[in-house]
């Protein structure tokens, strides 16, 4: 129930509030429901009730949370996009398929607006595979760690400058060091 700051890395889950439609940081509290909150789609898993809140998936606020990021301070920010793509005028034939379309549409959007404020993206091919498909995950999987390389190898170059521009003027990198027989010298 305490604060998520006291984890090794910084968390925090994104929900909305089914009733106003506002984002939901959740930042606190039982670690399982903030999860649950952050991912209910309600046909498909039920609302969280937190105190006055009826929390449902941050995904429709937030589905790839940038800007979120950065407002907790984070100064390098990788982020993936594994959205499914807007069905084509021939797979509209059904209300759900058209529900869904109606809900796509403006999440692409926010998605756009999110990921022009990251630093690197992770974009897998997918293809035309639609987020409810879990048939051949091991090939979803693969598409992922495939796009994951090349970015993993900037972020690192990025990473490594930006510890170099931020040491202080006392402060020095020393690499490649070895100790000769006599290490009681150091």
């Amino acid at each position: 129930d305490e604060n998520y700051n006291n984890f090794i890395y910084k968390y925090r889950a994104v929900s909305t509030d089914l009733i106003t439609g506002k984002e939901i940081i959740l930042d606190k509290g039982p670690l399982g429901l903030a999860m649950r909150a952050s991912s209910s789609v309600t046909l498909l898993l039920h609302t969280v009730k937190k105190d006055s809140l009826l929390l449902v998936d941050g995904g429709l606020v937030a589905n790839i949370p940038v800007k979120e990021t950065r407002a907790l301070g984070a100064e390098l920010i990788v982020a993936v996009n594994a959205s499914s793509p807007l069905y084509t005028e021939d797979e509209l034939n059904f209300p759900w398929t058209i529900a869904d379309q109606l809900i796509s549409i403006p999440m692409k959007l926010l998605n756009d607006r999110q990921l022009e404020e990251a630093d690197f993206i992770i974009k897998p091919d997918l293809a035309a595979r639609k987020n409810s498909d879990f048939t051949n995950l091991s090939e979803a999987i693969k598409a992922g760690y495939d796009s994951a390389k090349p970015v993993a190898k900037k972020v690192l170059a990025e990473f490594e400058k930006q510890f170099k521009n931020n040491l202080s003027a006392n402060e020095k990198v020393f690499g490649n060091l070895s100790l000769n027989e006599n290490h009681s010298e150091l």
